[in-house]
């Protein structure tokens, strides 16, 4: 889903987790476990055009489960 979501031409984040679209607007951050949600999400984020410097603004999460 990660990959779908950054399509190709995607570079792995400084974290080495995260992967980034070759334009910088989306972003994948792979399951990690949240103390505060007592659970493990995906998260999967965007940037607007002219935005590629700010903080990630939509951020969709979606939980893990066995």
């Amino acid at each position: 889903m990660g990959k779908a979501w950054v399509g190709d031409g995607y570079k792995v984040a400084s974290d080495g987790k995260a992967l980034v679209s070759q334009n910088g607007l989306r972003q994948y951050r792979p399951p990690t476990y949240k103390p505060h949600q007592k659970g493990t999400q995906a998260n999967f984020e965007q940037r607007f055009l002219g935005q590629e410097k700010k903080k990630w603004q939509p951020n969709a999460h979606l939980d893990i489960t066995n």
